[in-house]
């Protein structure tokens, strides 16, 4: 576990950990949660405003696991009906939970799918 913990956390700030809970405990997708005073001057309001995920134009891969206790089916439908016209993948793996991605459990079931869509994907360099 500590070999785990001390990989994941690398490159993931504090409050980028802080906004997720604020979203797991919100059940929103909202901007980060500054509290009212830094709310009001930099968002206008005393709550965080909705990230507008509709306004996202960029081709987009949903990988979801069967067995993913962050996320429901419910929350997945919710993502799908804002990102629609930009998903070029979307699919539920078995057997796999939230953080089989992030550590790599059972890569083989994904692996192939993760390699084809950066195939197809990648911008070319220019400076090749």
């Amino acid at each position: 576990m500590d070999f785990f913990l001390a990989r994941i956390s690398n490159g993931i700030g504090i409050r980028l950990l802080e906004h997720l809970f604020q979203s797991v405990r919100t059940s929103q997708f909202t901007y980060f949660d500054l509290g009212i005073e830094e709310n009001l001057e930099a968002y206008g309001t005393e709550l965080p405003p909705q990230i507008p995920l509709e306004n996202i134009n960029t081709p987009l891969a949903l990988m979801w696991g069967e067995f993913d206790g962050s996320i429901t089916q419910q929350d997945a439908q919710w993502i799908r009906s804002r990102l629609e016209n930009n998903i070029i993948f979307d699919n539920i793996y078995e057997d796999q939970t939230h953080l089989s991605f992030l550590v790599g459990n059972n890569i083989e079931e994904y692996l192939d799918d993760i390699i084809q869509l950066m195939s197809e994907y990648q911008t070319p360099n220019p400076n090749t």
